[in-house]
């Protein structure tokens, strides 16, 4: 059964009353049964002490080899886990200490007053050899019951003690496997975030690769376009010189009486020829706006499937990131009560600076300082890196909402041409 600090302090303390009360109706027998049952009572304290100094011996070598085997997150929770262990032992001695000066200062007087009283009273060398006899027995009698109660006293409070370390050790490794559980979740999550970066990076470097593609063979037909127009054109300006040529000689040998007429016709000719120019111009314009409008209906809608699937996989990509931002709320809530653990610690430190300390206790006083400020360092380490998780989450959306602002853009010039 594992028992508690109160609940043992309390069994010790009605142990110690149900014995002062046996030794006080004890005392009444004589002087010399109080002596003897003194003498035990020392020499059972001074044991005590040495069991107790000897545990305390052996849990400071043990966590000192178990502090170089493991990592530095185990050595923080041995160390603190024995420094209460340690704690506890320290009060419960002193407690001990107490009740038995206490006890220790009551015997005196009850000694002396007793001791005054059979003096008073009774001269041993007045009562004959049968009496002193029967005297003695008694006395041995009542020694035997006390030597037994302090045997059972001190098994008892032996069994109290290893309860106690067998349920601090139990303790300390379920905290041991909480630890490993946590650093393992962290690293998932690490590699987790790792992967995809990586994936982002990949499909920004495709959707690049893509619009060059696309954005490519469009700037080769307008180049193309530029070109046969030019040609058109000066094709034309040739053809028309020409006519004007031949029209001119024809009429210079036309008598000059039709030159009225001829001139009227030539006129006429000339306004239609540039009317069916413009016709045939603008039949051909017609025909390539219309390829154009077909092309860039194709183009929109492609632009909208690309749009579409790259707001899914944002939208995808969203959810992911709010998955990862709840695990690292509840890795923060689990470093908060990590940090409340350290400062009970920290408080527990203080205490036994304001105590009487040996050298020991000095020395694991300043491990634990030391372990302190690594732990501290280790919290700012997992705030600086939650911080740039959260600076490459803000940029990637703002990447997507300038792409998106860019696509639309393209798709509103394309619409109005």
């Amino acid at each position: 059964m594992n028992l508690s600090k109160s609940e043992k302090l309390l069994a010790a303390k009605r142990k110690l009353r149900e014995f002062q009360l046996s030794k006080m109706q004890n005392n009444q027998d004589g002087s010399i049964k109080q002596k003897y049952t003194l003498d035990l009572l020392s020499s059972q304290c001074q044991n005590a002490e040495t069991n107790k100094l000897n545990l305390e011996v052996i849990s400071n070598v043990l966590t000192m080899e178990t502090s170089k085997d493991n990592s530095q997150e185990f050595q923080k929770n041995d160390v603190v886990m024995n420094s209460m262990v340690t704690s506890e032992n320290i009060i419960n001695y002193n407690e001990l200490n107490c009740s038995m000066e206490n006890t220790n200062s009551m015997k005196d007087t009850q000694e002396n007053n007793v001791i005054s009283k059979l003096e008073e009273k009774l001269n041993l060398n007045e009562f004959p050899k049968i009496q002193k006899e029967h005297l003695l027995e008694m006395a041995s009698a009542v020694e035997n019951v006390l030597t037994n109660e302090f045997e059972h006293i001190e098994t008892s409070l032996d069994f109290d003690l290893m309860n106690h370390n067998q349920f601090l050790n139990s303790y300390l490794e379920e905290q041991k496997k909480i630890v490993n559980e946590l650093h393992i979740k962290l690293n998932n999550a690490h590699s987790r975030i790792s992967e995809l970066e990586t994936k982002l990076k990949e499909k920004e470097i495709e959707f690049q690769i893509q619009l060059e593609q696309e954005i490519n063979p469009l700037k080769d037909q307008v180049q193309i376009h530029t070109q046969t127009t030019g040609i058109l054109i000066a094709e034309k300006t040739e053809l028309t010189s020409a006519l004007c040529q031949a029209q001119q000689n024809e009429a210079e040998e036309i008598s000059k009486k039709l030159k009225n007429s001829q001139i009227r016709i030539l006129e006429l000719e000339k306004e239609i020829l540039f009317i069916k120019n413009n016709n045939e111009e603008l039949n051909k314009n017609f025909h390539q706006l219309q390829n154009k409008y077909d092309s860039l209906n194709e183009q929109f809608f492609q632009l909208k499937k690309e749009k579409e699937d790259l707001d899914l996989e944002g939208s995808e990509l969203k959810q992911k990131l709010n998955l990862k931002k709840t695990e690292l709320i509840a890795i923060q809530q689990e470093l908060q009560e990590k940090t409340a653990l350290l400062s009970l610690s920290e408080l527990r430190i203080q205490q036994m600076k304001g105590m009487s300390i040996t050298e020991e206790e000095k020395h694991t006083a300043i491990l634990l300082e030391q372990e302190l400020v690594q732990t501290k360092e280790s919290l700012k380490i997992v705030n600086n890196e939650k911080d740039e998780i959260n600076k490459q989450y803000q940029n990637y959306v703002k990447q997507l909402d300038t792409q998106q602002t860019k696509l639309l853009e393209k798709i509103k010039i394309q619409k109005k041409l």
